[in-house]
């Protein structure tokens, strides 16, 4: 999302592997950007970033990952996560406390 704070970029869009996307951004508002854009489709990716250069907008692509769409695709959580399931990911630390293992 950075590169929309640069004036040759209007859009972002993070293409997702499996065709959709897993980030959009928009420097001014884009209430027709998603007109006539099939979603959850392996072209969705491909259909947006077409509209979006269609209204004129100068779009920066970042790099493809991976998403979760289903449940079924959601990774295991990490222990972090379990520990500490409301701090922000760069908050959680994993910590070995030795006195837990005698609780279980």
């Amino acid at each position: 999302m950075r590169a929309l704070s640069t004036p040759t970029v209007d859009a972002v869009l993070g293409r997702a592997t499996d065709g959709g996307y897993w980030s959009i951004g928009l420097k001014r508002h884009g209430g027709s950007a998603f007109a006539t854009v099939p979603m959850s489709c392996s072209t969705t990716w491909t259909r947006q970033r077409d509209r979006l250069r269609a209204l004129g907008l100068r779009v920066h692509q970042q790099p493809a990952l991976s998403d979760v769409d289903t449940i079924a695709r959601r990774p295991a959580p990490s222990p972090a996560r379990l520990l500490a399931p409301g701090l922000p990911a760069r908050s959680r630390r994993w910590r070995h406390d030795p006195s837990a293992a005698a609780l279980r």
